[in-house]
C-alpha cells in the first residue's frame, strides 16, 4: 500500500498475489445484522426537512450544472442521526448556488439519542459475557463524535436491569473507554499501542480507516 507507481515494474516481477484463504488461514465466523430503532419525534422532523427541503435546494442547483450540492445534503443525511445532539448547519455556497439550513440539537428529554443508549446497552451485555466491543467510527474529523460516544457508554453502560447472565460486577462498574486516534501516535506504533492497553479496556473506539490495513 502507497508503494510509488515508477518502482512497480521493479515488483511486479518478484511478487505473488493472494487471498488469506489461501495461506490456509481460518477467520472466525461473521454475522452482520441491523439494529432499527426511532428517532426522536425532533430528529425526525429535521430528517423530513433534509428529505424534502434540502434535497429540493440541492436538486436545484444540481440542475444549474453544479452537482456538489447533493454531497452536502447526503452527508448531512448520513450524519445527522449520529450528531444531533449538537446544533448543525447544512450549508451550499458555490457557483450553481447556494442554500442553507440550521438544525438545533435534537436531544430528547433524557438527553441521550436511541443510537447512543443502544451502543452503550450492546458494551454492557459484551461485559457480562467478558467480551469487548470494538466501535467504528467515521465522524471523527472536524465533525469528532468519539468523546461524546465515550461519555455515554461511561455514563449508560454501568447498571441497567440484571439478566441471567450478568453478574453485579460486571453490570454495574463503569466500562474503561479507550479512543484510538490518528493524531496519538504513528501507524507502526499502533499495534504495540492496542496489545498494551487491549488487557484494562471494555470498549475502544476506532475510525475504521486507521486498523484497515495491518492490524487484525
Amino acid at each position: 500500500p502507497g508503494e510509488g507507481r515508477d518502482v512497480i515494474r521493479y515488483l511486479l516481477p518478484s511478487t505473488l498475489f493472494g487471498n488469506i484463504t489461501d495461506l490456509g488461514f481460518q477467520l472466525p465466523p461473521l454475522v452482520e445484522y441491523v439494529e432499527t430503532m426511532e428517532m426522536p419525534q425532533t430528529l425526525a422532523d429535521q430528517y423530513t426537512v433534509l428529505q424534502h427541503q434540502v434535497l429540493s435546494e440541492a436538486l436545484r442547483i444540481a440542475r444549474n450544472g453544479d452537482p456538489g450540492a447533493l454531497s452536502t445534503w447526503f452527508a448531512a443525511s448520513r450524519f445527522r442521526p449520529a450528531s444531533a445532539f449538537r446544533p448543525a448547519v447544512v450549508a451550499y455556497n458555490r457557483k450553481g448556488g447556494k442554500m442553507s439550513v440550521t438544525f438545533p440539537s435534537a436531544l430528547p428529554d433524557h438527553g441521550w439519542l436511541p443510537k447512543e443508549e443502544k451502543l452503550a446497552e450492546i458494551v454492557r451485555e459484551n461485559m457480562a459475557k467478558g467480551r469487548k466491543t470494538l466501535v467504528f467510527v467515521e465522524q471523527t474529523g472536524t465533525r469528532d463524535i468519539r468523546d461524546r460516544l465515550k461519555l455515554a457508554i461511561e455514563t449508560l453502560a454501568p447498571g441497567g436491569e440484571l439478566t441471567l447472565v450478568e453478574t453485579p460486577r460486571f453490570a454495574l462498574r463503569t466500562p474503561s473507554v479507550e479512543v484510538l486516534s490518528a493524531n496519538d501516535m504513528a501507524p507502526a506504533k499502533r499495534e504495540a499501542w492496542i496489545r498494551t492497553h487491549v488487557g484494562a479496556m471494555d470498549a475502544m473506539l476506532v475510525n475504521p480507516k486507521l486498523i484497515e490495513t495491518g492490524l487484525d
